[in-house]
């Protein structure tokens, strides 16, 4: 397995084409709730469509844990870790997070880039009980509770109820300076709120600034972060009901531009929820969004258009929808989708068969995910609890039990995978987790991309890796990952079936053209071969990036190198 990595400020998202695999795989989920030893319900008493929670490593051992709101203001919420047998423990009081609050939603990022992944839990009830909460995840294993030290906590008493009234919440890192920013939605009161992050463990609400004065025009359920154009900066897709729906293009200025009309997104009356991936593998993410009546399914044409296909691609009718995610289910390559609602649960598979297009079939009653008439899931979670290499599938229930679906695959050898994480600890400038960065895989002449996700799909988060059924291929042709801070790292040859983690490269040292640490005399005679032929200069020095000579970050280098460069060694 060979690695090499390389940088440059954006990339195009170009991949291989090709045809979809054939092979004999057969997906099946069965409930092992029970087995699993997960006991929690929710007990919220107010609006049935609020049940939500978060799926992350908080120890750190490798192993998928779950943070479950429990909606209740007499119910604590839960913290299920993962015991590494196949069963959860609930150790929350042990954790200090074993809250009385009517929680709603639960998202998990490192916003203080110290390595372990962080808690933020919103609640929607307008008890004084309850509060928007930031859990800092320490050593020890507990949570601090650092709400009023970040900034969090609306302490204007007339505010009170707005503060309080919460929906969905995602991370990111919106503009690009390495840290995670937090957006939070509210629904009935519209006193939206996005958080930049100051880099000292605080925040400040740019809501205004950012969103252009709009922040409080739409109700909010769903928030996400994901950069849809390819010029790394997030664009916010904030899914809303009553046609307050909004595509926000980032400006890579610090605010957004309202691109909704423009788009042709967000034309759903009511929509709940939604999933962002690249459904049909041509190098560009679309998204999935569910409603009371007729689901949207927006396929990105580039330049931030959109073409909604649901109806020809047999996604459109799911019954009163909420939660949606999109993991390949099967490994045959091909992202699918689930998504929760009043009548159960739906699944589609994503169809071979269909060259050029995007086509799904219906298979939620054959895959045994589909619960009966009664079931009222709201929020979900896709992550691999046992790790096997499929992906599993939590649905948060309003006022029922969490139900935990094993995917239990099957097949004559045709459903490899491989499951991406990403380390950022020697990379200040990436956001923590990798949140926002691409991750695409090469097999057989076909690319997919994935991306590490930080956002809300409804009330919920999945796991933030990349995960990629491999069908038949016993190995990765290549492994590209695209950072946020613009570099790339590139593996070859990289076997499948294991999860692997894959470190961020260390920041490149401007000037630093022998790769010793230090900018001095000595790095003059490299610079003079990168100046010459960069070919040379990679065979001279084959563990140096020549980025290092790009002083004034235009991405050519050139005599205003060299002049910053004489700069650098008089300084």
């Amino acid at each position: 397995m060979q690695s090499r990595s390389l940088r440059f400020p954006h990339w195009g998202l170009l991949v291989l084409l090709g045809t979809r695999p054939v092979f004999a795989a057969t997906p099946g989920f069965s409930d092992q709730t029970t087995a699993a030893g997960i006991a929690g319900i929710h007990g919220g008493s107010g609006s049935p469509w609020i049940a939500g929670g978060c799926v992350a490593d908080f120890n750190g051992d490798g192993w998928q844990d779950i943070y479950f709101c429990t909606g209740s203001t007499s119910l604590p919420d839960q913290l299920l870790i993962n015991n590494g047998d196949g069963t959860f423990t609930d150790q929350a009081a042990a954790w200090g997070v074993s809250i009385i609050g009517g929680g709603a939603a639960a998202v998990a990022g490192d916003y203080d880039g110290d390595g372990r992944i962080d808690l933020a839990v919103t609640v929607s009830n307008s008890s004084s009980a309850g509060q928007h909460r930031l859990f800092r995840n320490l050593p020890n294993d507990t949570f601090e509770d650092v709400t009023a030290a970040a900034g969090l906590i609306i302490v204007d008493e007339s505010d009170q109820v707005l503060s309080n009234y919460g929906w969905g919440a995602a991370w990111g890192d919106y503009d690009l300076d390495g840290d995670l920013d937090l957006v939070v939605n509210t629904y009935t009161n519209r006193r939206n709120r996005l958080y930049r992050n100051l880099g000292n463990g605080t925040f400040e609400d740019q809501a205004e600034a950012a969103l252009g004065g709009v922040q409080n025009s739409f109700d909010g359920f769903a928030p996400r972060f994901c950069d849809m154009d390819g010029d790394r900066f997030p664009e916010l897709l904030w899914i809303s009901d009553f046609h307050t729906g909004r595509y926000f293009v980032n400006s890579q200025l610090g605010f957004f531009v309202n691109a909704t009309t423009f788009s042709h997104t967000m034309v759903g009356s009511t929509e709940m929820g939604s999933t962002v991936a690249d459904f049909d593998r041509n190098g560009l993410f679309d998204f999935y969004v569910t409603t009371i009546n007729a689901n949207n399914l927006y396929m990105n044409q580039g330049s931030h258009q959109y073409t909604q296909v649901a109806q020809d691609a047999g996604v459109r009718i799911t019954g009163w929808g909420w939660g949606a995610v999109s993991p390949d289910i099967d490994h045959d390559g091909w992202p699918d989708i689930i998504a929760t609602g009043f009548n159960g649960q739906f699944a589609f598979l994503n169809n071979s068969d269909c060259p050029g297009c995007v086509e799904f079939s219906d298979v939620s009653l054959s895959l045994g995910i589909r619960g009966d008439s009664v079931d009222s899931g709201q929020g979900l979670a896709n992550f691999d609890y046992d790790n096997d290499g499929d992906q599993d599938v939590l649905v948060f229930q309003h006022h029922k039990p969490l139900k935990l679906y094993r995917n239990d695959l099957t097949g004559d050898g045709d459903i490899h995978w491989l499951r991406v994480f990403l380390d950022t600890s020697a990379a200040a400038d990436i956001a923590p987790n990798g949140i926002g960065s691409v991750v695409k895989v090469t097999t057989n002449g076909f690319t997919q991309m994935g991306r590490i996700d930080g956002g809300s799909n409804y009330l919920s988060q999945s796991e933030m890796s990349a995960h990629f059924g491999l069908a038949t291929a016993t190995v990765v042709d290549e492994l590209r990952i695209e950072w946020t801070n613009g570099a790339v790292t590139v593996m070859s040859n990289v076997p499948a079936d294991q999860t692997i983690t894959i470190p961020a490269p260390a920041p490149v040292l401007l000037g630093d053209m022998n790769c010793d640490g230090i900018v001095d005399i000595a790095d003059a005679a490299p610079f003079a071969t990168a100046l010459a032929d960069a070919a040379v200069y990679a065979t001279a020095y084959p563990s140096c990036d020549i980025a290092a000579a790009d002083l004034d970050g235009n991405s050519v280098i050139d005599a205003r190198d060299i002049a910053a460069f004489v700069l650098e060694l008089l300084n």
